[in-house]
């Protein structure tokens, strides 16, 4: 299923074909079981551990293409620079608007930031904000799925979730308007069903997937 997603490079070409004005790149963080002392998954900014994934967003919160996983303790922008998202959106011709996560990068319209800022500044952040909110619903979509409140598989699995949730998504919202029970949840944390067969997502992780050597660019 996960295979299914888009590749990015197709993902920003579809996203430009379809006529957005701008895309919202977010960062969220899939929480994890892990303790204290595995300080490479520990999230400063969200106080607590988990793998970090790159979400990019239309205007309206769909979501359009989604990262593999990193750790926790990766900032967003390093993130966004490791799987060469700056890169394919520059080249893409897009807009991307991102939070504060993102300063440093001038391919990212980000907010200003300081105290003090000028009236125009303030006015330039509160529409920021207001175009940047819908999209950064994705992440909460994703999030919507149990499986991804807190993973129990291995880490390095996030991405691959993330990405099947991303196929069934569509199907799931259009399944709401016809009011129909959402495809692929059941009550049952971790497990999904696809076409009426039950899939687990607890899935057991492999050397290549453990040592997190996958690679970035373009997935």
């Amino acid at each position: 299923m996960a295979a299914r997603a888009p590749k990015l490079r197709q993902a920003l070409r579809d996203a430009r074909k379809a006529g957005h004005a701008y895309l919202v790149i977010d960062g969220t963080l899939i929480p994890i079981d892990r303790v204290a002392a595995d300080r490479p998954f520990y999230s400063g900014k969200h106080r607590r551990h988990g793998m970090n994934l790159q979400v990019i967003a239309s205007p309206h919160g769909d979501i359009v293409w989604v990262s593999g996983p990193l750790p926790g303790a990766v900032h967003d922008l390093t993130a966004a620079r490791i799987w060469g998202i700056i890169a394919e959106l520059a080249a893409s011709g897009l807009v991307p608007l991102g939070d504060k996560g993102y300063l440093g990068e001038e391919d990212i319209r980000t907010p200003y930031r300081g105290r003090n800022k000028a009236p125009s500044q303030k006015g330039a952040n509160r529409a920021h904000a207001r175009l940047r909110a819908p999209g950064e619903r994705a992440s909460a979509q994703l999030k919507s799925w149990r499986i991804l409140r807190k993973l129990r598989c291995c880490p390095w699995r996030a991405g691959q979730l993330a990405k099947a949730i991303h196929v069934l998504q569509p199907a799931k919202s259009e399944d709401e308007t016809l009011n129909i029970p959402p495809l692929g949840r059941t009550a049952r944390s971790g497990h999904f069903k696809v076409g009426g067969i039950a899939r687990s997502g607890r899935v057991t992780c492999n050397s290549a997937a453990a040592g997190g050597n996958s690679r970035f660019a373009g997935q």
